[in-house]
C-alpha cells in the first residue's frame, strides 16, 4: 500500500475517533445513555433530545407541533417573520427541517432551518441564529447539520447572506465555507417578496447584493 493510502487511512481513523469522542463527551456531560446516533435521527425521522447541564438540542427533520409557537416567535424576532427570501424565492422557515437549541431557563436560544434536495444531493441552509453570540451555539448547530447532511447523502451545503452581514460571512468562512458567487442587486427582487427587508443593514451598509457560500462534504 502506498504512502498516500496509509496517510488517508490514518486521517480517516483519526477523524472517526474525534467524532466518537465528541459524541461520547456530549452524552457523558448529560444524562444520555448512549452517544447520539445521527443514523437513527435520519433513518427514523424523530425528534432526538440530548441534555447537557443547561440545554437540549432537538433535531426535527419533520417539524413537530409542540415547538411551533416557540420557533415562530424566534423567527419573528430574528427575521421579522417566518419567511426567508433567497435567490428569488420565499421559504416559510417554520415548516421545514430544523435544529433547535432549547435552554432550560430561557426557551429557544438557537435555531437552524434547512432544506435537503435529494435530486442534486444538496442542502440549503435557510437560516441559522443564536440568541447569544460567541457562545459556540452556532458552531454546534453547524456541526450537527453537516453530520445530518452526510447521513442523508448530501454532497454540498449552500447558503445565502446579504452584503452587509460581515459577521455571518466570517462565521461561515471560519467553518470551512467559501464565497462562490455575488448576486448583484438581488435584494430588489427580495423586497418584492418580503417588504420588511430594510434598505440599510448592519454597520450602516446599504443592503443590495446576495452573497452565496458553499461547502462540499
Amino acid at each position: 500500500m502506498g504512502n498516500w493510502s496509509c496517510q488517508s487511512l490514518f486521517i480517516a481513523y483519526f477523524v472517526a475517533s474525534l467524532v466518537r469522542f465528541e459524541l461520547t463527551a456530549l452524552c457523558s456531560a448529560s444524562k444520555c445513555s448512549d452517544p447520539l446516533s445521527y443514523r437513527d435521527v435520519c433513518e427514523n425521522d424523530f425528534t432526538t433530545k440530548c441534555y447537557t447541564t443547561n440545554m437540549k438540542i432537538t433535531i426535527e427533520l419533520t417539524p413537530k407541533p409542540e415547538h411551533s409557537d416557540s420557533v415562530i416567535n424566534f423567527l419573528d424576532k430574528h427575521w421579522g417573520s417566518v419567511n426567508v427570501v433567497s435567490r428569488g424565492k420565499i421559504t416559510d422557515a417554520s415548516t421545514i427541517s430544523r435544529i433547535i437549541v432549547i435552554s432550560k431557563n430561557s426557551g429557544v436560544i438557537g435555531l437552524t432551518t434547512f432544506l435537503i434536495n435529494d435530486e442534486d444531493h444538496s442542502c440549503e441552509l435557510v437560516s441559522i441564529d443564536a440568541e447569544e453570540k460567541s457562545k459556540g451555539i452556532g458552531t454546534k448547530m453547524m456541526k450537527f447539520l453537516e453530520k445530518i447532511a452526510k447521513e442523508k447523502g448530501v454532497k454540498r451545503i449552500w447558503l445565502i447572506t446579504t452584503n452587509d452581514n460581515y459577521d455571518a460571512a466570517r462565521f461561515y468562512i471560519k467553518n470551512g465555507y467559501r464565497l462562490v458567487a455575488i448576486h448583484k442587486d438581488a435584494l430588489d427582487i427580495s423586497r418584492k417578496l418580503k417588504s420588511q427587508i430594510p434598505k440599510i443593514g448592519k454597520y450602516g451598509i446599504p443592503i443590495q447584493d446576495e452573497w452565496e457560500f458553499e461547502k462540499f462534504l
